[in-house]
This record gives C-alpha cells, sequence and structure tokens, in this order.
C-alpha cells in the first residue's frame, strides 16, 4: 500500500482526529472555516494551477485523493465552506446592470502583485483604516465587445466577477484555437477558484442554446455541457446508465434554478455523493471548453491535470465532468487517446475506490485509538461504526477511478468518434478488464451507426461469435441503405418519418454480457432468436485468426471477382409475353399482388440512423467510406463464396445489394447466378432498406441477368423447380422496378428539379414534354465524386421521368417499343410493361424499363393486338420511364464482343 509523504501524512491524520472528535461528539460540521485556512487554500490553489511542467513531478493519485478527500472531510469544504478565497466587493462607481456578489469580508494578506492592475478597485482584503483613508479607485470600464479585450482584461473579469466573463472565454475557444497563448490564459483563469455559488451568468456563445428549461426524455444530453448536468455526465437522457450513491436522478434535482430557490439560500439540498457536474453554467465548464476548442498540447496538458485532479479548485467533481465532455465534443486523435485511458485504465488518473478505502480505514482507524486511560470495551462496534461513516464521508468528496469510467461511458456511447470506438473494439479483442470489458462489448456492438467501424473490426475478427455477425449484417444493411439514400436525396436530412417513437436508450446491443463475462463475445444473457439466414455454423473462410484487430482484407478472400462467371443457365431475351396472371404486377399503389420477398427494415438501426444524422449531414458519406472499402468487401466476398444455398446468406447477399461498387455487384451476381434456382423466396428472412433507403439502382441489371421468365396464361400440371424459380425471378424484378419508381418519384419531389433542366439530358426520347410531372437524373461520379474520399466510386447514372396527362395509349406503346433497347412487352392488369437493355464495347451495361397504366379499366379487355388498333381516342395514362447504366456485371467475352462489334 502506498502512504502518503510524511508531512501530508501529518496534515491529513491532524485533519482526521478533528473531524474523528467532532464527529463522536454529535457537534455540527457547518461552521465557516477560519480566515488563516482559506488563505492557505487560496495559495496552494494558485500554486497548484499555473500552466503545467512537465518537468515537475506529479504526486501518485493515490496520495494526492486521499489527502484531499480527508481534508476536506475535516474542514468540510462544501457548498457551505468554499476553499476559494472571498470575492472583492464591488466599489460606488461600479457599472450599472452589474450586481456584485456578496461575499464575507476577511483578514488577509495584501495582493501578491497589486501593480498589475491599477486601475482595479481596492482589495477587500486591505485593512478596514486604510479603506477608510483612502478614496475606492474607479473601475475602468471594459469593453462591451468581449473581442477588444486584453489579457488583464479577463483577469480583472475573473476577479470582478463579470457576468461577461462566460462569453468572452467562449470568445476565446472560438477564435483562438491552436494559439498556445490563449491556453495558458485559459489556465490561469482557471487559477482562482471560483465562488461555489455564482450568480447566474448568461449562456456562453460555444453553443447557441436556447434558454433554460428542464430536461425531457428526448432531449436526454443534448442540453449541453454549458447548460446542465452533463458536463459531468453519467445521465442518459434522463437516465443514469451508472449512477453513483445516493446522485440525483430527479428533474428537480438536474437542474438548478437560483431564482426560484426560496428559504434554502439559492441552493439545492446537498446529496452524500454529487454528481460530476454542475447544475447550472459555470464559468469552469466554459473554461474548460474553450481549452477542448484550442486544442493545443498545452491545453491538453491542464486537461489531463483536471483529470488526474493536480489542479485544485473549489468543485472537482464539476471540472472532472467538463473535460470529459469537451473530450467527446472535440474529437482528435489525442483527445480520444485521453478518453480510452480513461475507460481502461482510470487509476492512471485517479485511485479506486477500492484502494481508497484500504487507506482511508487504515488512517481513521488509526486516529481513532483509544486514548490513555480509556477504555475499548466500553463501547464495543462504535469505533467501528465511527470509522465506516467517517470512510463514507471521504469517498462522497472523491473522484474514484470508477466514477470516471462511469461518467465517460455514456458520453463515448453517445457521441464519441469512429476512432475511438475501433480503438475499444480493439481493446475488447486483446486482454480487457473484467470490471470493464463487458460495458465496453456492449458499448461498440449496440446497435448505432458510429459504431460501424468497430463492427467491421470485430465482423473480420476469426473468433467473434456467428450471430454477433447476423446482427452486424443487419445493422450494416440499415445504414448502407439509409446513407445511399440520403446521398441519392431519396430521403431528406429531416429524415423520413419513424413507425415507433424515437429513443434516446441504448438500445438493444449484438451482444453483451454483464455477468460472467470471461472474454470478448460471452454473454449470459439470453437473446431472442435471430431470423434465419444467419452464417451459424458456416465455413469461416476469409476470417482473421490473429488475436488483434485485422487491418487488412484477406489477400485471398475473392473480392476481385471473375469477370466471366459463366453464363446464365437461360437468358432473358424471346421470353413470351403472355398476360401475367395473377402472378402480374400493377402500378405503384397496390393493385399488384407482391411476392414474398425479403422481410421488413431492422427499425431500430434505422431510428438509430435518422437519430445521429439529425446532427451530423455528413454521416452517409462518414458510413460510405467504411462500409463501401475493402476491409468489409473481402470478408463478404469470401463468405459469398462459400455459401451452399440463398438462404444460408440472405442477409449477407441483402447487405451486398446496398453497396453501390462495380467488385460487389460482380461478387453479387456471381454468387446468385450459383444458386439461382433457389429463388428470391430464399430472401426472404433477410432485412431491407426502409421507405427512407434504397438499394443499389444497379441491382436492377443483377437481377435482370438472371433466368426469369413470365407464367403461361394456363400452366399444365405443377411448375417444376426450376420454372417456380423463373416465374419467381420474373415477378421480382418488376416488384424491385416499381420500389425504384416510387423512390426516384420521392426524390424528384425533394430536389424540385424543372423538367427543362434535365430533358436535354436525357439519353432517350420522351412522348410528350407537357404531361410531365417528375423528373430525376443523377450522374453518380459527379453528384458524390467530390465528397467522398477514401471508397471507391464508379460511374452510374439514373434517369427517371412520370408522366400523368390524357394520351392515345397506342401511340404511346408505340414510341417507347422503338426507344427501349431489345424490348420486350409484358401485359399487365391495366396496362403494359416494356422492358429491354444491352451491353455497349465500352463495357457498360443499360436497362430501361416502362410502366404504362390506364386509369380507366375495363371489365373485358380485347387481345393486345386488337387494343393496338390505330385509333384518336385518348384516355387519362400514367407512365413511368427508368434508365439506369453501370458497369456490366457480366461482360461478353472478349471473343463475342469481337464478333459484335
Amino acid at each position: 500500500m502506498t502512504l502518503l509523504p510524511g508531512s501530508g501524512r501529518f496534515v491529513l491524520l491532524g485533519s482526521i482526529v478533528l473531524l474523528g472528535s467532532v464527529f463522536l461528539l454529535g457537534c455540527g460540521g457547518s461552521d465557516t472555516p477560519a480566515p488563516a485556512d482559506a488563505g492557505a487554500g487560496s495559495d496552494t490553489s494558485v500554486d497548484e494551477t499555473a500552466a503545467p511542467d512537465d518537468s515537475t513531478a506529479d504526486p501518485t493519485p493515490e496520495s494526492e485523493a486521499a489527502e484531499g478527500a480527508a481534508e476536506g472531510t475535516a474542514k468540510a469544504p462544501s457548498e457551505e465552506s468554499p476553499e476559494s478565497p472571498p470575492a472583492e466587493e464591488k466599489s460606488a462607481s461600479e457599472p450599472k446592470g452589474e450586481e456584485s456578489s456578496k461575499a464575507p469580508k476577511k483578514e488577509a494578506a495584501p495582493p501578491a502583485d497589486e501593480k498589475k492592475a491599477p486601475e482595479k478597485k481596492a482589495p477587500a482584503e486591505a485593512a478596514p483604516a486604510a479603506a477608510t483613508d483612502q478614496p475606492a479607485e474607479e473601475v475602468v470600464a471594459r469593453s462591451e465587445d468581449v473581442a477588444e479585450w486584453k489579457e488583464k482584461d479577463y483577469r480583472a473579469a475573473k476577479e470582478d466577477r463579470d457576468p461577461r466573463l462566460l462569453d468572452a472565454v467562449a470568445y476565446l475557444g472560438e477564435n483562438h484555437s491552436g494559439d498556445p497563448d490563449t491556453a495558458k490564459l485559459l489556465a490561469e483563469l482557471l487559477a482562482v477558484p471560483e465562488d461555489p455559488e455564482p450568480e447566474p451568468k448568461p449562456e456562453p456563445k460555444v453553443e447557441k442554446k436556447p434558454p433554460k428549461r428542464s430536461m425531457s426524455a428526448e432531449e436526454g444530453m443534448e442540453a449541453g455541457m454549458d447548460g446542465g448536468m452533463d458536463e459531468g455526465m453519467g445521465y442518459e437522457g434522463d437516465v443514469m446508465e451508472e449512477p453513483m450513491d445516493d446522485a440525483p436522478t430527479g428533474e428537480d434535482d438536474m437542474m438548478y434554478d437560483p431564482e426560484s430557490a426560496e428559504g434554502g439560500g439559492g441552493r439545492q439540498q446537498a446529496s452524500a455523493k454529487a454528481p460530476l457536474a454542475a447544475a447550472y453554467v459555470s464559468l469552469t465548464g466554459g473554461i474548460v471548453r474553450a481549452l477542448g476548442a484550442n486544442g493545443t498540447k498545452e491545453a491538453r496538458a491542464v486537461l489531463e491535470r483536471l483529470l488526474a485532479g493536480q489542479v485544485l479548485l473549489g468543485n472537482d467533481r464539476a471540472a472532472v465532468g467538463a473535460v470529459l465532455r469537451t473530450l467527446v465534443d472535440f474529437p482528435s486523435t489525442e483527445n480520444d487517446a485521453l478518453l480510452r485511458k480513461t475507460l481502461t485504465a482510470p487509476e492512471t488518473y485517479r485511485p479506486s475506490t477500492e484502494k481508497l478505502t484500504e487507506m482511508f480505514k487504515q488512517l481513521l482507524g488509526a486516529s481513532s485509538e483509544p486514548k490513555e486511560g480509556e477504555s475499548p470495551e466500553e463501547k464495543p462496534g462504535e469505533k467501528e461504526q465511527a470509522v465506516e461513516t467517517l470512510v463514507a464521508a471521504s469517498l462522497a468528496n472523491t473522484v474514484t477511478a470508477e466514477d470516471l469510467q462511469d461518467t465517460a461511458l455514456p458520453l463515448v456511447e453517445r457521441s464519441a468518434s469512429m476512432r475511438l470506438r475501433y480503438d475499444l473494439a480493439a481493446y475488447l479483442i486483446g486482454t480487457p478488464s473484467e470490471k470493464i470489458g463487458p460495458r465496453l462489448q456492449e458499448l461498440v456492438t449496440a446497435t448505432h451507426p458510429l459504431n460501424v467501424q468497430a463492427q467491421i473490426g470485430l465482423y473480420r475478427y476469426a473468433k467473434t461469435p456467428p450471430e454477433m455477425r447476423d446482427a452486424f449484417e443487419r445493422y450494416f444493411t440499415s445504414y448502407a441503405g439509409c446513407a445511399l439514400g440520403r446521398m441519392l436525396d431519396v430521403s431528406t436530412d429531416v429524415g423520413a418519418a419513424l413507425e415507433m417513437p424515437v429513443s434516446t436508450g441504448r438500445g438493444p446491443a449484438a451482444q453483451a454480457g454483464p455477468q460472467g463475462w470471461s472474454g470478448f463475445g460471452d454473454t449470459t444473457t439470453p437473446r431472442p432468436e435471430l431470423r434465419g439466414g444467419g452464417a451459424s455454423g458456416q465455413d469461416e473462410t476469409g476470417m482473421q485468426d490473429d488475436t488483434g484487430m485485422p487491418d487488412e482484407a484477406p489477400a485471398d478472400d475473392g473480392y476481385t471477382p471473375d469477370v466471366d462467371p459463366g453464363p446464365a443457365p437461360e437468358g432473358t431475351e424471346g421470353m413470351p409475353s403472355d398476360y401475367m396472371g395473377d402472378e402480374g404486377g400493377g402500378a405503384p399503389g397496390g393493385q399488384a399482388r407482391q411476392l414474398k420477398g425479403p422481410g421488413a427494415a431492422d427499425k431500430f438501426s434505422i431510428q438509430k440512423f435518422d437519430e445521429v444524422a439529425a446532427g451530423n449531414p455528413n454521416l452517409p458519406y462518414e458510413l460510405a467510406r467504411q462500409l463501401w472499402g475493402s476491409e468489409l468487401g473481402g470478408v463478404m466476398a469470401a463468405k459469398m463464396n462459400a455459401l451452399t444455398g440463398l438462404s444460408e446468406g440472405a442477409q449477407l447477399l441483402m447487405l451486398a445489394g446496398h453497396i453501390p461498387t462495380d467488385a460487389m455487384r460482380a461478387q453479387l451476381l456471381k454468387t446468385l447466378q450459383a444458386h439461382w434456382i433457389d429463388g428470391p423466396e430464399a430472401l426472404a428472412s433477410a432485412s431491407v432498406a426502409s421507405e427512407s433507403g434504397v438499394m443499389d439502382p444497379g441491382f436492377i441489371i443483377i437481377l435482370k441477368s438472371l433466368p426469369r421468365r413470365e407464367p403461361p396464361a394456363r400452366q399444365k400440371g405443377e411448375p417444376t423447380k426450376e420454372q417456380h424459380a423463373q416465374y419467381a425471378w420474373m415477378q421480382t424484378v418488376y416488384s424491385t422496378i416499381l420500389g425504384y419508381c416510387e423512390r426516384f418519384q420521392k426524390a424528384a419531389e425533394n430536389e424540385k428539379i424543372a423538367p427543362a433542366e434535365v430533358l436535354e439530358s436525357l439519353p432517350f426520347r420522351v412522348h410528350s414534354t407537357d404531361t410531365i410531372t417528375h423528373i430525376y437524373a443523377v450522374d453518380w461520379q459527379k453528384r458524390v465524386g467530390n465528397r467522398l474520399t477514401g471508397a471507391p466510386v464508379d460511374p452510374m447514372r439514373v434517369y427517371y421521368v412520370r408522366f400523368e396527362g390524357d394520351a392515345q395509349y397506342n401511340k404511346v406503346v408505340g414510341a417507347y417499343t422503338r426507344v427501349v433497347p431489345s424490348a420486350s412487352e409484358r401485359l399487365l392488369r391495366n396496362g403494359l410493361w416494356i422492358e429491354g437493355g444491352k451491353s455497349s464495347p465500352e463495357g457498360t451495361r443499360v436497362s430501361m424499363d416502362v410502366i404504362i397504366e390506364r386509369q380507366e379499366r375495363k371489365a373485358e379487355r380485347a387481345d393486345a393486338r386488337t387494343e393496338r388498333k390505330p385509333t384518336d381516342a385518348t384516355e387519362p395514362l400514367v407512365v413511368h420511364v427508368l434508365y439506369v447504366e453501370i458497369k456490366d456485371p457480366n461482360p461478353p467475352k472478349a471473343a463475342e464482343a469481337a464478333e459484335a462489334g
């Protein structure tokens, strides 16, 4: 056990004896400390909070915590008796509108350096006789514009308790990032502890915030560091994730309003252990945030000293809470390293509760030994009870290693960077602590889009349980679809309406084990049965065998797929155009009977995407860098190559269909062609993107490359397995086209593009320009190429046009049978579907589909050829035209291409 240095131990021992005596005698401990104590504390505070000096050896966390806690207990330096020096009295000439804080007058030594601010008022500590003999000096008014303040103005404002200092500090943080001198000034402003009961101050301008109001479950920690409890944290919404003993949890406890407090001196009822935060805007919090915005190594050194308790302040817990929130809000490699150390090695900064308890018991037990002539058997058990009470009181005033973890964890969970989450995942698969390991596992495996990089690393790790990989595939599918939807304007930045309410909760984790945890992936928590289509029991080809987080995709993972996976058993050309009958589809709006296909969206992961994207418009691009890269793509390709059927990898294949890269399209086509006979029903267990998301538009071309045909009007006997699969793939193609038409119609509404702006760029002629209601066009590389770096942006063009109005049905049909390449006509219940496509010598593939809806349905319709007879009659028609062009995922062989040319 590490004991305190000799001098500190004797001071501590004396303080403990004093407190023990007071406690045992039943005396109150709320008397104001002697002026000499306050003065001594002030000197120490100034020295300790100067700019950090790396050459000075720091005391150990255990000794500092024990000495500070015990002294605090003996002197009772809580809100009733601050350690900071008394405030100076305002002179009569003080500008109006700035009420001075009432502070008790105490005799103390004259100010250390009165020459620094000759314009200031006379110090309150000066002798009373001197105050009466000399007229009070007038306060030199500081500029109303804090941008014009000099260093001396900041120092004077701190001493005068000028409420504008909060705005001034915020200005320093916003406008002097990267300036070491500013960091030193901010550290100096921290040096003099602020009064523990400051007057209400205006909100700083670091974050524009609405007026103070009660926190709600929806707001949670969005109130911000400068507005309430989230300086200290431990709160997620209005629920403390790992609350400290007796910490306030109610709404009234969390928010402090000095104006409404009556009868109690404008003060909350003190709890046994206050949370790591001030319940109102504090100058300490503002300075800490400005240090975070400063971003220099000097500023970070001050923040780290605050974490370690090496800067003496009036409220250590509030300062530590502000530091942790600031590290999360200003992510950088260095700040993430501090947070990682706080979570994985908090004893670096503060001793553990166990160590402190042992130390306190030893010291307090020694100080309460019976005096000479006193019998220890007079009151059995009283000494032990007193020691336990004193230990609890000492711990209540001390920030422990567990406090740091409990405070940092909810903050990191809510908004920490992808990089930090990845680092925590890498720590997990090493040799994590059994105390923090389960909680970190729960954090990085939970449903949250910022966990994607960490979860990709775990997905590639060989020892990750198959059930966990299955969950990750569902999350990745949702995030990929939502990200693509935002990029294509299918959904706006506001986000689509959700079927379930937004929650501030943590959400389900892919796997967690808070009890009985023996290492990464272990769990004792029962989990609901996962939907089918997982990778359980399959070959782990392509998984990494090392014990660390993999950095590169496997060398031989098949991610560069064969350019010629072989022709499909049966092509799509020359298929009969028989009436699709009951299996046929209809127009968007529900007239078609939808074939059973992929399952519903994973709503919670989509919900979390919308929550995070609401405050981070770059989220779709951040996710694309992770989901479209080779690290994930390599493992996915290896798993697809190892599949023995579509149902075995249903979710994996759906995920691949949401990744718009040439390599993934080719791999997906190769896999589907190998198992097409399973039919699309095999994918029914997979979750897909919601209405706010979209699959890769190139997926249409992949589906059209599979064997498919229309069912005959009258089937003779039961269809074979091959026939059933072909009928099903045909219907799936049509349903998929309808889905894209709906989404691109929404995108056209979001973009509000005038038809004239797009008509000239269309690669096809339209039958009319007067009846266009929606038009949409995107050149994928031009749209996202400049915004997306670090991920492939392969060529893709998409055009969609919707018409509605009276027209001659036969003329419209004739117009598009001439435009659609290699056109095939397929009758629908209420119209016609014209589809076609072609490959080009340049290696691209085009798909074009036209759906013509007749709004006046006839009870009995004649043969298609009869209805084609020329007629001048018009009727209301709705026409959808969809054109997609990508690199051919299945290019013809070189000889065939040469022959075609």
